[in-house]
């Protein structure tokens, strides 16, 4: 009885590790695909293949994806690529759908913050996090600082002695 116990937790963690590996693999081809994606966009390379806009380069039928998934795929890498100027080594152990609600928050004063809760958390409890802590970007006005990065704006000049008491109030920053 005790062996078929130690055999079915094996058999559990060896499905756990085979979802974890899937999961990355599938994080790294939807990198992948979005720097295609981003560099025939931005290019315009889809010109030279007989289609007068992006939209129409992706619905053409050997191709066919959504609208909204070539976007997805090509803004990951545009923010998390190129413009912060990770590698995929540091972000691929975080799955997409975890650092897609960061695209509009993340910049590179708050990213070691963001990525470490993106792998910390669950998606809904990142979310939740995210709302909490003000870092959701209202459109358009990206000027201003939401009440998440004044948090973390205090946060990052407290005594290290001074930020337990902050951590109780606010939640996350103690994992910095």
């Amino acid at each position: 009885m005790v062996r078929d116990g130690q055999e079915r937790a094996d058999r559990a963690h060896r499905l756990f590790n085979e979802i974890k590996s899937m999961v990355a693999g599938r994080t790294m081809d939807v990198f992948e695909l979005g720097r295609v994606l981003y560099e025939i966009k931005e290019s315009e390379l889809y010109t030279l293949l007989d289609c007068k806009s992006f939209l129409e380069f992706i619905s053409q039928p050997e191709i066919s994806i959504g609208k909204s998934t070539a976007y997805y795929y090509a803004d990951l890498y545009r923010v998390f690529i190129v413009e912060l100027g990770l590698s995929f080594q540091e972000i691929g152990d975080i799955p997409h759908t975890k650092l897609y609600p960061l695209i509009d928050c993340i910049d590179c004063e708050n990213a070691e913050y963001l990525l470490g809760m993106a792998r910390d958390l669950a998606i809904s409890d990142l979310n939740q996090a995210l709302k909490e802590q003000g870092f959701k970007e209202i459109r358009g006005e990206s000027d201003l600082m939401t009440k998440g990065q004044k948090l973390f704006e205090r946060y990052k000049n407290l005594d290290p002695a001074d930020r337990a008491d902050f951590d109780k109030q606010y939640g996350y920053f103690n994992r910095l």
